[in-house]
């Protein structure tokens, strides 16, 4: 007798894959255990890195994305949109966002509305940084410079339907 299953898979990166889009827009540094960019006062950038993927043939579905994050210096400034990138096309984005994490690390989780979704090519994030998220506060300008850190992304995967086998106690202690 079988029933059907759910299979679910957390794959993680870290940060040393992550480019940004415009080199002259932020200081960096690429080292040590994260990435970090900083960023004055009315400053924005893009942030693209790389994804782990199961096999594309086996039937896992992106079902949520993950971020480890660190904000420093103001408690403005963040990221406030993400996108999830199958090869050149869109899986889903994420904006509005406000996410700070001002002073301390934190594991942000970032559900796939709609459910899980399918891709086909290599995954890919796009993060867009900015000294100013929208956090329902309204500082006068400037607004201090802002530290953003990026430990490593997780993306779950869920495969539904998989059959298995149904064991009960009886079968698992009978020798």
């Amino acid at each position: 007798m079988s029933h059907p299953t759910t299979q679910i898979q957390e794959l993680w990166v870290g940060y040393t894959s992550i480019s940004p889009d415009n080199l002259r827009v932020g200081q960096f540094r690429i080292g040590g255990l994260f990435y970090s960019i900083i960023l004055n006062n009315a400053e924005q950038n893009w942030l693209f890195a790389n994804l782990p993927s199961p096999n594309i043939g086996e039937g896992w579905r992106i079902k949520s994305l993950k971020l480890r994050i660190r904000t420093e210096g103001s408690p403005f400034g963040g990221i406030d949109k993400v996108g999830i990138r199958d090869g050149e096309g869109v899986v889903h984005e994420f904006n509005p966002l406000a996410i700070t994490s001002f002073n301390r690390w934190q594991t942000i989780p970032l559900e796939v509305p709609f459910g899980p979704r399918t891709f086909r090519f290599s995954l890919g994030i796009s993060i867009h940084v900015n000294n100013r998220v929208d956090t329902k506060e309204d500082p006068p300008p400037p607004l201090p410079s802002v530290k953003v850190c990026l430990a490593g992304f997780g993306v779950e995967f869920i495969r539904p339907g998989v059959t298995g086998p149904v064991l009960n106690d009886s079968v698992l202690n009978n020798p």
